[in-house]
């Protein structure tokens, strides 16, 4: 009888352990795609003719936004098609969710004029 309690406590008390190890970060392996990013540059895209980074056919303006982690220090780039360019601004952070993103991109997949870009805006944040 002690002896089948004694097994039953080790096996609670190994089951805790586990159940905190894999709980843990360090066993996280999913890494989070929300993030606060800081513009650091735009660059808006030339049609290497007249220097314009506008697209008179589709009515927008192309150019790519150089984001940095503010957590993690890593760059970002995302190349952007929008209306006008009042929505950001260097220097500003923005909250970023990178399936989001990911998900706005792929939904233009298969537009001759939009494949590849990012249409829409950033959420605004405090730095």
């Amino acid at each position: 009888m002690k002896k089948s309690v004694l097994i039953v406590i080790i096996l609670v008390v190994l089951l805790a352990i586990i159940i905190y190890l894999f709980s843990s970060d360090k066993f996280n392996t999913k890494k989070s795609n929300l993030m606060l990013a800081k513009l650091v540059n735009i660059e808006p895209a030339s049609d290497g003719i007249t220097g314009s980074n506008y697209i008179s056919s589709a009515g927008y303006f192309e150019g790519r936004l150089y984001l940095n982690n503010q957590d993690t220090g890593e760059e970002y780039n995302l190349f952007v098609c929008t209306k006008d360019w009042s929505w950001v601004k260097e220097g500003m952070c923005y909250n970023l969710n990178l399936d989001d993103i990911n998900t706005n991109i792929e939904s233009h997949k298969f537009s001759s004029e939009l494949s590849g870009c990012y249409v829409g805006i950033l959420d605004s944040s405090s730095c």
